[in-house]
């Protein structure tokens, strides 16, 4: 009795540890289910992140071209602008030479035609005066040859704008 009571009751705990293995064994295998559907859930999730990942990764990458496009693009606007800034500068460097020549030739035309305007005024006047000084002598010459051949006679003459008689002696 002894042993069978002992197997027995080996069978039993046996039976019993079998029914708590079992247990154990559909808790664990249900754990990792559960562990195996996380898993496919985190790697699904991993794969969306890392697609996500790269999608940003090419769009950075997109971006920092069109940046350094655009930075090379304002870099030669800015070296277009700065050309165009020089030849503003010079050329108005240009128009103040020119503005300060033009009133220096502006300057000499008028101090010109005021000294030419003296110098034809100055001509007219000795060209008069000139005139005067022929006619005068034309008139002497005459009246020197006119003494000789009538003796007495009497002039009128004008001179220097008055009206002058002489009276030539016998």
């Amino acid at each position: 009795m002894l042993i069978s009571d002992r197997v027995e009751s080996e069978t039993s705990n046996n039976s019993s540890e079998v029914t708590t293995l079992k247990s154990t064994n559909a808790t664990l295998e249900e754990t990792i289910s559960r562990q195996r559907m996380r898993i496919e859930t985190l790697e699904t999730s991993h794969k969306d992140a890392q697609a996500l990942v790269e999608k940003k990764n090419a769009e950075i990458l997109r971006n920092e071209e069109e940046y350094r496009q655009l930075q090379a693009k304002y870099i030669e606007a800015r070296r277009e602008i700065s050309n165009t800034e020089n030849i503003l500068q010079e050329a108005q460097g240009q128009v103040s030479t020119l503005s300060y020549k033009e009133q220096s030739l502006q300057q000499e035309v008028q101090f010109l035609k005021k000294d030419n305007s003296r110098l034809v005024e100055e001509l007219n006047t000795k060209a008069t005066d000139f005139s005067i000084y022929r006619k005068e002598k034309v008139q002497s010459s005459v009246l020197e040859g006119l003494i000789l051949v009538r003796p007495n006679l009497a002039i009128t003459v004008r001179a220097r704008g008055s009206l002058v008689n002489i009276k030539f002696p016998c």
